[in-house]
C-alpha cells in the first residue's frame, strides 16, 4: 500500500515540470520548488483520497489497538521540505476526519495472533514510506 504522501509526489511527477514559488531561489540552473494539488489531475486527486482512505482505517486500526503509527506528523516532517504546506494541511485535515470516522465507525479486534501480526505488518509498511518520503524530499528526486 503506497505512501499517501508517495502517492502525492508520484501524482505531482507524472505531470511533468515543475511550478516554481514566487520568489523561490534559483542560480539560473536548479531551483527550489515545492509540490502541491495544482499540478493533479482529477483522477490523481481522487487516488489520492482513495489511499488516504486506507491510511486512515490503518491508523484507526492501530490506535484501537493501542500502537498508533503517528504516520500524519511523520509524514508532515519528511514531506515538508517538498511538499507545499497547503497541500500538507488539506491532506491531514481529511486524513484525520477518516481517522476519527473509521474510529467511531469500525470494531477493530485487537487480541488475536492475528491482530497482533497485523499490527506489526502495517507499522512496518508505514515506516518504509515514511523512510522513502524522507529520502525523496532529502535527495530531491523531483525537483
Amino acid at each position: 500500500m503506497p505512501s499517501l504522501l508517495i502517492s502525492l509526489l508520484s501524482a505531482l511527477l507524472v505531470v511533468g515540470g515543475l511550478k516554481l514559488p514566487s520568489g523561490g531561489t534559483g542560480n539560473g540552473i536548479v531551483h527550489e520548488a515545492k509540490l502541491g494539488f495544482s499540478f493533479m489531475n482529477a483522477a490523481q486527486e481522487q487516488e489520492l483520497w482513495k489511499r488516504a482512505d486506507g491510511y486512515a482505517l490503518a491508523e484507526a486500526f492501530l490506535k484501537a489497538c493501542s500502537a498508533p503509527s503517528y504516520v500524519e506528523r511523520r509524514m508532515r516532517v519528511a514531506a515538508d521540505p517538498c511538499i507545499e504546506k497547503a497541500a500538507l494541511d488539506r491532506v491531514a485535515v481529511y486524513f484525520r476526519k477518516k481517522v476519527a470516522e473509521f474510529g467511531r465507525t469500525k470494531n477493530f479486534l485487537c487480541d488475536t495472533p492475528h491482530a497482533k501480526e497485523l499490527v506489526r505488518s502495517v507499522r512496518g509498511r508505514i515506516d518504509r514510506d515514511v523512510e522513502e518520503v524522507r529520502t525523496m524530499c532529502r535527495n530531491c528526486f523531483f525537483c
